[in-house]
């Protein structure tokens, strides 16, 4: 892989992990979190600004859109399950779905 690629697949995985790390820090707040949830939350989103205008320099929009969100999902899929708020079978093929589809736009 050239620079240029490495440079963009670390820009998606740090723009998904941020937008999960806020997802994280969201329902930490909901459910009784302390005011630095806030701060994590904000720098979260910071970082993923920054992560998806660097993006943007080197992709169209609707490719980054795609496969950052792609990654949140299921980031964000595996932390709910960590914290033991599963999926059932109805809603694991809802996400299946949904992912397929994320694919099949953008690409």
């Amino acid at each position: 892989m050239d620079n240029s690629l490495h440079s963009a697949v670390a820009y998606i995985v740090l723009a998904a992990l941020a937008y999960a790390g806020a997802t994280l820090g969201i329902k930490t707040l909901a459910v009784g979190g302390s005011t630095i949830a806030v701060g994590f939350i904000a720098a979260a989103f910071l970082v993923a600004t920054l992560a998806e205008v660097q993006l943007l320099r080197q992709a169209p929009l609707a490719m980054v859109y795609m496969i950052v969100l792609s990654i949140e999902t299921c980031i964000v899929l595996v932390c709910a399950m960590m914290l033991g708020e599963g999926l059932s079978p109805r809603q694991m093929a809802g996400a299946a779905c949904v992912l397929c589809g994320i694919a099949l736009v953008g690409f």
